[in-house]
Order: C-alpha cells, then structure tokens, then sequence
C-alpha cells in the first residue's frame, strides 16, 4: 500500500514490567512461531485438529486492578521521565486512548490523557482467555500476573507531536532460537504483533474452519460468523497500525472456550485490502487518518480551554463524540486533587521543580537506568569531540 508508514509513530524507547517493577528493556516481550496444526485449513496426514481449553491456570492469575484514587499512567509516566532524563528532551504527550470516557488535562503545555479503567468489575473469565491465548500461541508457561513490555513511540498528527506507550503482545520469529536482539530495527517493527481472540456466534460452523485455503477466506470466515465484526476490524486496524504492529494473529475459540484454530494477517498485505475491497467509509477512514486525528485533537484542545478555570482542572472526554466536560469539585474528590492522582509525585516534581527524584523510585531498576544515563553520557561527549574535530 503506497504510503503505508506515513504518519506511524517510532519506537524510541520501552520497558517491561513484572511484580510492579520497571527494567527498559524486552524482557518481558514474548517471541512465538506458530504451531502449524493450529492453522486453518485441511488437516495434514490425517491427523485430528487440537482443541484446547482456555481456562487453565485461571486460580493462579492475578490481574493488576486500581484504586479510585491510583494513577493508570505511572508506569508511563515513570518511562517517559527516564527517557527524557537520559535523552534531554520533551514534547507534547498523549496516552494510548481505547475506552468511552477518559480523563484530560493540560499541563506544562502538554495535554494529557488517561484512561480511567480500574477493572474492578472486569469480567476475570474473558479478561484471562484473553492472556491464556497468547500464552498458548507463544508457548510459555500459564499466565499468572499483568506482566507486559510496552514501547514509547513518538509520533506527529498535522501539528501534533506526542508520546505514548503501547503493548507489543507478541514477537514473530522463524525459528526457535531467534531473540530479539538478532534483528535490525527495522525488521523487530515489522515483526511486532497483536493478539485477538474471537468467539464464532455458532458452534456448528467450526468444521468450516478445515476448508480455508487462504487468509482472504479466514477473514471472510470471520465476518461470516463473529458478531460485530466490521467493529473489531476497525479497532483492529487503528489499533495495530499506530501501535506498530504489522501482524495480527486472530485466534477462534466456541462457547466452551476452547481454541479451534489461530492464524496470521498481515495488516498491510491482508486486512487492509479486505477493508478496501469491504468497507468504504472505514477505508477512506484510514485513507485520511492523519488529518482526522489533528482535527479531533484540535477539537479536544479548544473544547477543553473553553471550559478551563483553573490550571489544575481535569476534564473528562467522551471518545465518541470528543465533547469535553470539566470534572466539578465534590464528595472530596475535586479536580485538583484527581490531578495530584493523574499526575504522579515524580512527574510534578520533575517538571514544575526541574527536580529529578527517579533515584528514590523503588521501582525502576535503578543500576539498568544509571548504565542509560552513563551511555548516553558518553554519547554527547562522541557527539562533541565529532563536531569540535570538523
């Protein structure tokens, strides 16, 4: 597709967490190489397609939930302060944004959005089939915390630069020992990938999966039996492409939550060509998905500055409809102090005080960032003995 990459966002920095820690690096970043009996299609040498249960090491998971009054970006927060320290820059922020309603805010000529989820009453089943599934298609062991690796990326939307951070589900690998660090840049950003999992709305069409011969016919199956399917496409889409995930690996699962079968899309090469040749509006969506983007984020901006009072207001936005509304003072939970939650202590004092506290952050690896800030250091010091020798 001409001007595939045009307006993505770059990896620049990332981290892994695990137990509520934070290293800056893959860690935590699964590879997988797909199990061929798993794919769809005619069963080889007449062997019976494996069906596996997606319950499995559910008593031992334990999802991070948050508190009405815990910052849902701190891990973001912290990463985007270790990298501007050991880098020495900043520009405008935003954060990865999938819900109906989030908070907003401005700050230090940065708008600043968060997601407001605690998942306190998240459904625990669907929320662990969900990792269950990447844990089968990556091979590792049950999954039994939130552990992930997320990428910062920098990106520019018309007169827009931001920050985010986004989760890698996956790595692509063509064989068992690959690692990570064996590929060049450009080739790890095109081996990023996303995981979805998608329950068929009848089970008797599951024996249709032994006939797909291409992944044209997987997609068609899909919208054939997946309810709201043009809606998951459209998420799909938007969600791959500006989290720099080239590769969708689409597992289905019936009504007993066991796994039928799972394959791999490319966004570039097969989703998007069904959009085109499917869904017209959604198509010419992403056609103009740059001036669309700098349009709403000026809508949000001007909505917000409209109703802005105070410079500790926070505001909540409706994603759908982008209309802001100012969260009032009340029941001991104002404005100012959702602000204070939002924005963390390391953060504020960062900013407002130029005053670095990482080194009393418990949770950074703090020998990992000291290493960052001395490369980085030496860096500059290769960077000037360059240009005082031309």
């Amino acid at each position: 597709m001409e001007d595939y990459d045009k307006g993505r966002p770059k990896e620049i920095f990332r981290y892994s967490c695990s137990d509520e820690k934070l290293s800056f690096d893959y860690r935590e970043l699964p590879s997988y190489c797909l199990n061929e009996n798993l794919r769809p299609g005619p069963l080889k040498y007449g062997k019976k397609r494996p069906i596996l249960g997606l319950k499995g090491g559910i008593g031992k998971y334990n999802r991070k939930v948050f508190t009405e009054k815990e910052s849902k970006i701190r891990m973001f927060l912290l990463t985007l302060l270790v990298y501007e320290s050991i880098n020495n820059v900043s520009y405008p922020i935003e954060d990865t944004i999938d819900k109906k309603e989030i908070e907003i805010l401005a700050h230090n000529g940065r708008m600043i959005f968060a997601n407001t989820a605690t998942r306190v009453n998240q459904n625990r089943l669907y929320s662990y089939i969900g990792v269950k599934f990447e844990s089968i298609v990556c091979k590792t062991n049950d999954p039994i915390d939130s552990s992930h690796c997320k990428l910062l990326l920098k990106g520019k939307y018309g007169e827009w630069r931001f920050k985010s951070v986004v989760e890698i589900d996956g790595f692509r690998r063509n064989k068992e020992e690959q690692k990570i660090e064996d590929f060049s840049i450009k080739e790890r950003a095109q081996r990023y990938t996303e995981m979805k999992l998608c329950c068929i709305s009848d089970d008797s069409k599951i024996i249709e999966v032994d006939n797909i011969r291409s992944k044209k016919e997987f997609i068609e199956f899909l919208a054939k039996n997946v309810k709201s399917f043009r809606l998951k496409v459209k998420k799909w889409l938007f969600q791959s492409y500006f989290s720099r995930e080239d590769i969708l690996v689409i597992g289905i699962r019936d009504g007993n939550v066991k796994l039928i079968c799972y394959e791999e899309i490319s966004i570039e090469y097969d989703l998007i060509p069904y959009i085109k040749e499917h869904y017209d509006e959604l198509y010419n969506l992403f056609i103009n998905r740059e001036s669309t983007l700098n349009d709403a984020f000026n809508k949000i901006y001007d909505g917000m500055i409209a109703l802005r009072e105070h410079e500790k207001d926070v505001f909540t936005l409706n994603t759908k409809t982008l209309e802001v509304k100012k969260v009032e003072k009340g029941n001991g939970y104002g404005g100012n102090e959702l602000f204070n939650d939002i924005l963390i202590e390391e953060y504020r004092i960062k900013i407002e005080k130029n005053k670095d506290i990482l080194k009393q952050c418990s949770i950074i690896n703090q020998e990992q960032f000291n290493e960052l800030k001395m490369k980085s250091m030496i860096d500059e010091m290769d960077k000037l003995i360059q240009f005082l020798k031309v």
